[in-house]
């Protein structure tokens, strides 16, 4: 019997210890899910942010070549192929100033266009 509790305790089964790696691992485990999750997210984030801020200089530079009527229809147009919303237009002859949204991303835009 001593013999058996000996290499027991060898072993690390002994006085409540089994089962401990087990535990080690799911808290690894989980904390590599979450990480892998922020990453995730900061990357959906960062796409959105860039493709606000495409969406928003396509539709400014589409508003600011167009006629003083048409200017808001063309930023809208110019946004939604990029795939964004017009949130605000200012414009006149030849500027535009647009806002879009790309999923929770914003941008704003400038384009001005000038006579040869």
């Amino acid at each position: 019997m001593l013999a058996r509790a000996r290499s027991r305790a060898a072993a690390g089964t002994c006085c409540g210890e089994r089962g401990q790696s087990t535990l080690l691992g799911a808290g690894v485990l989980g904390v590599c899910v979450l990480v892998a999750s922020l990453v995730a997210v900061a990357g959906t984030v960062a796409a959105e942010r860039a493709s606000a801020r495409t969406a928003a200089d396509a539709a400014a530079l589409a508003a600011a070549v167009g006629e003083t009527g048409e200017q808001v229809g063309l930023a809208r147009d110019a946004a939604g192929r990029n795939g964004a919303e017009v949130e605000a237009v200012d414009a006149g002859p030849g500027w535009a100033e647009v806002t879009v949204r790309v999923g929770r991303a914003t941008a704003t835009a400038r384009a001005e266009v000038r006579p040869p």
